[in-house]
């Protein structure tokens, strides 16, 4: 049986954004599909207009 040692001296990847930059980033987004799903309700809900 092979024993493998892990060692942190070298500099170690971040995968992503930093934290805080990932819930500015996960609002953003949020509020996108906010303004968009209230955009196509406003337009769907349009009364109809008068043809006379």
């Amino acid at each position: 049986m092979s024993t493998e040692t892990i060692s942190a001296d070298g500099p170690v990847a971040i995968d992503g954004l930093p934290a805080e930059r990932r819930r500015w980033a996960a609002a953003a987004i949020f509020t996108a599909l906010a303004m968009a799903s209230l955009d196509t309700a406003i337009a769907n809900n349009r009364p109809p207009r008068n043809s006379c």
